[in-house]
């Protein structure tokens, strides 16, 4: 950011001064000078914004790899949870080992879930039976 107030100084400098400087020969000099630390601060400017470009392109590709690495695997999660029927070791290779724990533990508890609907069921109808029998 200096360099840019630097460059923007110089500049207004020039403009400024520019007409005043080429009204005598003698001021010439002054005018020549003017313009080689103008040139000299864009150069200077242009050659940091393009290293600060370089240190930051790995940075940004290492970014762009996670980015996709997430995509992916949410891509992954969303197929094998809207496919329940399809089992988990169809797709380990794109399920990382947290979560492929995590989907089979859901798995686990749904069919706990659907054993315990299914003696609620037995229960309510040995219960409707014995209530039967007592009439």
């Amino acid at each position: 950011m200096v360099e840019y107030q630097n460059i923007l100084g110089l500049l207004e400098a020039h403009v400024e001064l520019q007409p005043l400087l080429l009204k005598s020969h003698d001021r010439l000099k002054d005018l020549l000078f003017l313009d080689i630390a103008l040139d000299s601060t864009v150069r200077t400017t242009v050659e940091r914004g393009y290293e600060e470009l370089n240190n930051v392109e790995p940075e940004v590709q290492k970014l762009q790899k996670e980015l996709q690495e997430e995509i992916d695997l949410h891509f992954a999660l969303a197929n094998t949870v809207a496919q329940t029927s399809t089992p988990l070791s169809d797709s380990p290779s794109q399920i990382p080992t947290k979560a492929q724990e995590l989907l089979s533990n859901k798995d686990v508890l749904e069919i706990t879930v659907l054993k315990l609907e299914e003696e609620l069921i037995a229960l309510h109808f040995l219960l409707s039976q014995e209530r039967n029998e007592r009439m």
